[in-house]
């Protein structure tokens, strides 16, 4: 089986794995190891996450100030305000955040719920 011509565009790819892939869960599952692995390489947990923890209790106020609704809310905004401190895109740090098997982020609600508001 051979690529068409378009191969180096990534969609193309991607739906290419797809079609040859049983199912679209096995494709999101093998997408999620590959996430999860990059995520290991670029910030291990061993540094990361007591540096995240202790970074989110510094800068509470800050991150209220996002309103956040859910926790893939305070993941999104936790990451978008971080970038420029860790020196990572937003897009990582938040792969990072939700890293199984024990996502960062719940961590975070655990220690500050007050982070995460109900809708009225």
């Amino acid at each position: 089986m051979h690529l068409d011509e378009d191969a180096d565009d990534i969609s193309s790819i991607r739906e290419w794995i797809r079609e040859t892939t049983a199912t679209e869960e096995y494709y999101d599952n093998i997408e999620n190891q590959a996430r999860t692995f990059a995520s290991n390489i670029i910030l291990p947990s061993l540094i990361f996450d007591s540096f995240t923890l202790g970074w989110v209790s510094k800068n509470l106020d800050i991150i209220k100030e996002c309103n956040n609704t859910t926790g893939e809310d305070l993941a999104y905004n936790i990451a978008s305000i971080m970038n420029d401190v860790v020196g990572v895109s937003p897009y990582i740090i938040e792969i990072t955040l939700n890293r199984w098997p024990n996502p960062l982020i719940g961590q975070i609600l655990e220690k500050h719920p007050e982070l995460v508001t109900r809708k009225k």
